[in-house]
């Protein structure tokens, strides 16, 4: 568990700094990718070997995290459509869903 916090935070800090800067700068944008990568696979197993889901339910419960996360996607945008990326909240949502494919 404490790993999933450490990995949480870096998450955070590495996406606010991504969401608050102005330009594109490649080494934030990478460092995002490998935190959400890296917390996918965390959240992944803490189903899986802590809670005892398996990977069946432990699945079922990722996929319903994506559907939801694109639920509310389409709802705030009305549409899947990742452009304009430029905007704050989008790139927050448009993120969010990876939480769940990267497992």
């Amino acid at each position: 568990m404490t790993g999933i916090l450490i990995t949480v935070i870096f998450f955070l800090v590495v996406l606010s700094i991504q969401l608050f800067t102005k330009k594109y700068i490649p080494v934030f944008y990478w460092l995002v990718v490998i935190a959400t990568t890296t917390l996918g696979t965390e959240i992944s197993d803490f189903l899986d070997r802590s809670l005892h889901l398996g990977y069946t339910l432990g699945s079922l419960v990722l996929f319903s995290g994506l559907i939801l996360a694109l639920i509310l996607w389409n709802k705030k945008f009305k549409s899947l459509s990742v452009y304009p990326i430029f905007i704050r909240k989008k790139k927050f949502i448009t993120g969010l869903p990876s939480c769940f494919l990267t497992v």
